[in-house]
């Protein structure tokens, strides 16, 4: 008995990383996640590009809209950001509507109204198999997407959502697709 709790106090424990609109950026509360944690956005819009084009490579990190997508949103604007790659395994996206992401750039989306490829500032190409995944970019294993919206996203495939997972099961559950689209295949 004496070993097992020596084995558990040895453990790292998990956390609960809190974030609100006018506080620190979703950029930085993901870079100071370990394993096990849980990042818990409050409700609010969450604009701009620490907020955007986030890559999740912490393994077993969960990030939840605490009042749910109705009130907890991640714009993009057509920055030329997708919202996210998940690169780490076991990654939990809940309760967040994530809008106006793409990963095409302005020259590549003619279909756009010029006043929001006007709001397109960031001028790059990137490699065509980064262009896949408007909103979600999924390459690692285990991935959950639950209860968000995904909302007038854009990409060259995978309007919204593109997993290239080769181990695991990526499992979406819950999710509201709308307005998406893609220039060759997927628009969802």
């Amino acid at each position: 008995m004496f070993w097992l709790l020596i084995m558990l106090s040895g453990q790292g424990s998990c956390e609960v990383l809190r974030l609100s609109p006018d506080s620190s950026s979703l950029m930085q509360k993901i870079s100071e996640a370990v394993s096990g944690d849980t990042i818990l956005l409050d409700a609010g819009i969450y604009t701009g590009i620490s907020n955007c084009n986030l890559t999740l490579s912490t393994s077993e990190t969960t990030i939840r809209g605490v009042d749910g997508p109705i009130s907890t949103i991640i714009d993009c604007s057509f920055t030329n950001s997708r919202h996210f790659t998940i690169t780490g395994d076991n990654i939990t996206i809940d309760g967040i509507q994530f809008r106006s992401g793409t990963s095409l750039p302005a020259s590549a989306r003619p279909f756009l109204p010029p006043e929001l490829a006007a709001l397109s500032t960031l001028d790059f190409a990137p490699e065509p198999d980064d262009r896949r995944g408007g909103c979600a970019r999924i390459l690692g294993a285990g991935a959950v997407l639950q209860n968000s919206w995904f909302i007038n996203c854009t990409a060259s495939s995978g309007g919204a959502i593109h997993v290239l997972s080769v181990s695991g099961r990526t499992t979406l559950t819950a999710l509201l697709l709308t307005n998406n689209s893609a220039a060759a295949l997927g628009g969802a």
